[in-house]
């Protein structure tokens, strides 16, 4: 897990969080918060090569707007297997930890 950005803005018509990052490197992955709870996912990489913007999809279970302001982390594909965060009573899914579910 590594550090993705500040999270600028929530787009209400795109329903996306938008990130600045000062990385070079466009990556595609989960996104985290401090916690480690995995709150979305990258959608789009757009901006100037030097410091881009990220486009992120959250889940549909949580409040987005609550975000703004945020550091949030990138847990890129090939650390974290999961395909769907599942939304019940139970705990949820933090980053970095199998899921015995």
């Amino acid at each position: 897990m590594r550090k993705l950005g500040k999270v600028l803005h929530y787009s209400k018509v795109s329903k996306r969080l938008i990130v600045k990052s000062k990385e070079a490197e466009p990556v595609r992955g989960y996104v985290a918060d401090k916690t480690g709870y995995i709150i979305g996912k990258v959608d789009e990489v757009f901006g100037p090569t030097n410091e881009p913007y990220f486009a992120v999809k959250p889940y549909s279970k949580i409040e987005p707007t609550k975000y703004v302001g945020e550091e949030v982390f990138l847990v890129p594909y090939s650390e974290q297997k999961v395909k769907k965060r599942e939304w019940s009573k139970k705990a949820p899914l933090r980053a970095g930890r199998k899921s015995s579910r």
